[in-house]
């Protein structure tokens, strides 16, 4: 049985929201390429694409024609942090 794209956007997108609400990633870091991503996460680019997009829309990101995706300095990132213990939680169920 195959995963959806949809699925695996979803995935890719709840593990960066996880690393920047964690401060893995903190404001200003660039997220992995299009091609690191598809290592990291076990996807194609167009996945990982389509997960920065979703995280752009959100205002967690900014992408950067030719340079790349960055995580957002504002207050959506700010907002990510006070429900941690919540984010810690659902990442630990969706990763099981």
């Amino acid at each position: 049985m195959t995963v959806s794209i949809t699925n695996k956007v979803s995935q890719v997108t709840t593990d960066c929201v996880y690393r920047i609400a964690t401060g893995a990633w903190p404001a200003g870091s660039k997220l992995p390429s299009l091609r690191q991503g598809t290592a990291i996460w076990g996807v194609d680019a167009l996945t990982v694409k389509r997960a920065y997009e979703v995280l752009e829309t959100k205002g967690l990101v900014e992408i950067a024609p030719r340079s790349g995706v960055y995580v957002r300095d504002n207050a959506s990132v700010v907002g990510l942090r006070k429900n941690l213990a919540q984010l810690e939680a659902l990442y630990a169920s969706v990763r099981s």
